[in-house]
Parts: C-alpha cells; structure tokens; sequence
C-alpha cells in the first residue's frame, strides 16, 4: 500500500472523529433519555425510535476509536496499526448498524405514512413494533456476513448498497413527502378524527424525524453515491467523503431533540435545573469562603484589641510609688 494520503486532511479527519465520539454519544444519550422518558410518546413507537438513537451511540464507541487508530496508521504510513481482526470487526460492526439505522428510519416514516393516510386513528401495537424491530436487526446482521465473503464482487457490493442504503433512503424521501402532502390537504378529516392536542403530538413528532431524515440525506447522499462510483474517484476522496458522512452520528439527535418541542423543552429544563444547582453550590463555596475570612478578621481584630487592652491596664498599674522608688535607687 502506498502513502501518499495528505497529512493535513488525515489529523483533521482523526480530529473530526474524536469530535464525533465524544459529541454524537453525549447527543445520542441524551436523545435516547429523551425518548424513554417522554410519556406523549407511546410504548410502540419508542421500540422504533431507540434503535434509531441505539445505532449511532454504539457506533460511536465502537467504531470510532478503531477509526481513529486506522487514521494514524495511515498519517505514520503504520498499515499494521490496527491488527486484521479488528479490521473486520470494525467493517461488520459499521455496516451492520449503519443499515440498521437507515431500515428502522424507513420504517418509522412507513408507520408515520400509515397514521396519517389512516381513516380513523391509528394505533400501532407493541407486538407489530417489536417485531419489525427484530426483523430488521436480522436481516442487517446478516448483510455484512455476506459481504465479508464476496469483497470482490463489485456487482453484489453494489446491489447490497443500492437495497440497503439507496432504496431506504428513497422509501423514507417518498413516506414524508406524502405525509406533508396528506396533512396540507385533509388537516380538517384529522381535526374530526383526533383531538387537537393529538394531532400536534404527531406534527411535532413526525417534523423531529423529518429533520433526522434530511440530516442522513444531507450527509447519506453523497456517501452513497461514492461508494457506487468509488472505481473512478480517488482513495483520498473517499475516505474525505467517509468522514464527513460520520457527522450525521452527532447531528441526527441535535435535530431531533431541536425540532420536536416537548423534547427541546426538558432537555432545556434539565440544563437550566443542573446550571442552577451548579452556581447555587459555587456560591455556597463562596460565601463559605467568605464567612470563614469574615471569621478570621473578627478573631484577628480580637486578639488585637486583647493585646491593646492588656497593655493599657499595665501601664495604668504603673503608679508614681513605683517611680520614687526607682528614683531613690538611682540616687
């Protein structure tokens, strides 16, 4: 293998990843507290969303320290940086859970599809989500299985791409657009159907995933296409593109959590209430500090005004007999 990758783009893409790392699993954590502590969230739909957050967390801890080791080792031309095995698991783990991050967001806009276009109000059943869940951790992990055994076959890498990644992304392109559509125009058949406060529970939460999906389109587009034309670009190149793909581990939960209201709302909560207790105990320390240096002037002040006081009585003692006599004995 050769190394002639440049050295400046190779310590930014090893920065952006350890960003990436740190940020996208404090991101995610926080998203998946989100949902599992929402209670206008239901039961069912949280099966769908955890594994939307779930992936890139365990991506993040996972994969990215061993992405960062193969990004030194190219930067120090050290090909032997990251021992073979962790290679291959480092290949299964992404692929496995970046294809199922990819499935269960098309799944969650198929559902979402689904409430909308439904005549009365549709009720997905914890069954029917747990099931799909299961279903689709499946059939991902058997993807990079077979990849692993036909690396060289371009053609079944790119028909696994295009089933995996292209056809996701179109379905979830086709889901919302349709939703947006059915709820500009039958805005009026959801008022009789559904309660007000119903109908922007699911507003609120279809725009959160809205956003999650333009974030992976933004940033899933251009990985996609690459890798079907990775022959006629340069290694460089895709590695660049790799990379910047990976931002959307930390901007998917920023987006969620942003666009959906209820989300945005706690979060902002817990922050104020944990910046609250953080300066109520910097000014405890403060005015512990200050009353302890209030104490210590007193009792200095004290000890003076003991020493000035002990030293006044003994000269007032200090009578004119005690002064005749040493001037006798001068004499």
């Amino acid at each position: 293998m050769d190394c002639d990758y440049s050295s400046h783009l190779l310590v930014y893409s090893a920065v952006h990843t350890y960003m990436v790392l740190f940020i996208g699993a404090f991101t995610n954590g926080v998203a998946l507290w989100s949902i599992a502590t929402c209670k206008k969230t239901k039961t069912s739909m949280k099966f769908l969303l955890v594994p939307v957050f779930l992936s890139p967390l365990v991506n993040n801890l996972v994969c990215r320290p061993m992405e960062a080791e193969l990004l030194l080792g190219l930067l120090k031309c050290d090909f032997g940086r990251l021992p073979d095995r962790a290679k291959t698991a480092y290949f299964f783990v992404y692929v496995f859970l970046t294809y199922l991050e990819l499935m269960v967001i098309a799944a969650v806009s198929v559902f979402r599809a689904a409430a909308v276009w439904a005549s009365n109000a549709y009720d997905l059943s914890k069954g029917l989500a747990a099931a799909v869940v299961v279903g689709i951790c499946i059939y991902t992990f058997l993807i990079p299985t077979t990849a692993l055994f036909v690396t060289s076959e371009r053609r079944i890498q790119a028909v696994i791409l295009i089933l995996n990644c292209v056809i996701p992304i179109l379905t979830t392109m086709a889901c919302y657009l349709v939703m947006i559509m059915a709820v500009r125009r039958n805005r009026q058949r959801l008022n009789e159907v559904q309660s007000r406060s119903s109908l922007k529970i699911i507003d609120n939460a279809t725009r959160a995933m809205i956003a999650v999906f333009v974030s992976n389109l933004v940033f899933g587009l251009p990985f996609c296409i690459s890798q079907l034309m990775r022959r006629k670009i340069s290694r460089m190149l895709l590695n660049f593109i790799y990379v910047i793909y990976n931002t959307h581990l930390m901007v998917d939960p920023l987006v969620f959590i942003f666009f959906n209201y209820s989300h945005r709302r706690r979060v902002c909560n817990r922050i104020r209430t944990g910046w609250t207790w953080a300066t109520g105990v910097y000014r405890t320390k403060d005015e512990d500090r200050t009353k302890t240096d209030t104490g210590l002037d007193s009792q200095q002040r004290t000890d003076s005004c003991e020493k000035s006081g002990s030293s006044s009585v003994e000269v007032r003692g200090y009578t004119p007999e005690h002064t005749s006599s040493q001037n006798e004995l001068r004499v």
